[in-house]
């Protein structure tokens, strides 16, 4: 039996070290982010002791999201440090510990509502996502502000006359900066994860999409605040044109991106031309209004986009299965000729970096056994897989279903027969109940095969599935 490889693992001291410093970096990395951010809310602020709007609140829910509730103390942690030395509001530590410690948990269960109860998808590409993510936004954060000036109230810090105006604050402020700090990390932060590696050819494309949608909005922004044609707040209205404009020109990407940069902009505007306005509260009113208009708008643009996206797609893989099933009909007849045109077709037609089909050379046989290979890794030709031993491939000869590991490295069954392979998609050959080989398709990419994928190579096997049991059947008789 020729050896088939073998995987080396971190022990688990090592692994433990790195994830605890992995960790603690995102953690110290996220304080820094976090007090900064609120240093420079607080020098730009608009109104006495408070922003007319507040962003560092929007960075609590992709910590939570993206990393895990375990964060939930690292947020208590920025949010104390922030009371005691960004604000100094007059109120003994105890209260600032039992303040910001309010407002942590209710960061906590709002994270905890859009994954688990409402069970959103956070990558915000449907209307129903993003109006159910707005829906807890505004009340997690109208639930934080109650709960917070009242124990400010009951602390003394400010008089029970003053509680209305401190909830509407901070309400606002803290609605208007998860609507738009945390929609425009929950929509690019996974595209800049996904495409950290293209982001030299990237960068141009990035640059020039900014400046173009940073002009309109400065302009409108020096039209309503620089020209000084009005002084009722009446031309504010104009932060509607660009809003709509990149919500209709590119979804929620650039309407998350257009609505940043409106309201900081804003924000400075005021602080630079010094801006009457009649009430403050207009500007923040406003600034929410604009904000979760262009985000529904955005996200209506981006459904229609991804459905249509979608119906390519499907024509495209339809196109490509027919294709392949028809060059099983020129195949030679002879079973391993048959299984060439088989992985052939699967490298060709579905962008697959490696497939081999295997099978028992006879139903008596205890290993599955490669009758033909296609592709750029290279794997022994020899190589065999015990039917009683691991593999992704005898795994799924044993039960009949597709076996996929995104990460070969973190799967306990995974058998090697090249060391470029980093994800590997198993797919059974199934004739009238009966599993007869395996699709195996590898790639040197991780997390190659997505559910498109799998879908379409199990479509396809069931055709091979049929093709390679009629050659066997013809060898058969010929003998």
């Amino acid at each position: 039996m020729p050896e088939v490889g073998y995987r080396r693992t971190q022990p688990p001291f090592a692994s433990r070290l790195v994830s605890a410093l992995r960790s603690a970096l995102i953690a110290f990395g996220y304080l820094i982010i976090f007090v900064t951010l609120d240093k420079v809310a607080a020098l730009l602020g608009t109104l006495p002791g408070a922003a007319a709007w507040y962003p560092p609140a929007g960075l609590h829910w992709p910590l939570l999201v993206f990393f895990g509730l375990a964060y939930a103390p690292v947020v208590w942690a920025a949010e104390l440090i922030s009371a005691v030395w960004v604000w100094s509001l007059p109120m003994p530590f105890w209260l600032s510990a039992l303040v910001t410690l309010g407002v942590t948990l209710g960061y906590g269960l709002g994270a905890a509502w859009l994954k688990r109860d409402l069970k959103i998808d956070l990558r915000l590409q449907r209307l129903r996502d993003v109006a159910g993510f707005l829906l807890v936004a505004l009340a997690t954060t109208l639930g934080i502000a109650l709960i917070s000036a009242g124990e400010l109230v009951v602390g003394g810090v400010i008089p029970l006359a003053e509680y209305p105006s401190a909830v509407f604050n901070w309400w606002v402020g803290d609605a208007i900066g998860v609507v738009i700090v945390t929609t425009f990390l929950l929509v690019h932060g996974p595209a800049w994860a996904n495409e950290r590696r293209q982001w030299k050819s990237r960068a141009m494309a990035t640059v020039r999409e900014a400046a173009l949608q940073a002009l309109p909005v400065f302009l409108t922004l020096w039209f309503i605040f620089g020209l000084r044609l009005t002084r009722d707040f009446h031309a504010f209205y104009l932060c509607f044109l660009p809003v709509i404009w990149a919500a209709l020109r590119r979804g929620l990407p650039g309407v998350t991106t257009c609505i940043l940069l409106t309201n900081v902009g804003a924000v400075v505007a005021v602080r630079i031309f010094s801006y009457e306005l009649i009430n403050p509260i207009d500007i923040q009113l406003f600034m929410l209004v604009v904000s979760a208009t262009g985000l529904l708008l955005g996200a209506v643009v981006t459904e229609r986009k991804e459905a249509q996206k979608a119906l390519t797609q499907q024509a495209a893989e339809t196109a490509a299965l027919y294709r392949a099933s028809a060059r099983l009909l020129n195949s030679s007849g002879d079973l391993p000729g048959l299984a060439l045109q088989i992985a052939q077709a699967v490298t060709e037609e579905f962008a697959s970096a490696h497939c081999a089909v295997l099978m028992p050379v006879h139903e008596s046989e205890t290993a599955l056994k490669a009758f033909a290979q296609a592709g750029k890794l290279p794997t022994p030709a020899d190589m065999a897989l015990p039917l009683s031993g691991p593999g992704l491939p005898v795994a799924a000869f044993n039960t009949g279903e597709t076996v996929y590991a995104p990460d070969v490295s973190a799967a306990s069954n995974y058998v090697s027969g090249n060391a470029f392979t980093r994800s590997e998609l198993a797919v059974p050959l199934e004739v009238d109940s009966r599993v007869i080989g395996v699709l195996d398709l590898q790639s040197p990419e991780p997390d190659a095969f997505d559910e498109r994928a799998r879908r379409i190579v199990s479509a396809f096997a069931e055709h091979a599935s049929l093709a390679l049991e009629n050659a066997r059947l013809l060898e058969d008789v010929r003998v």
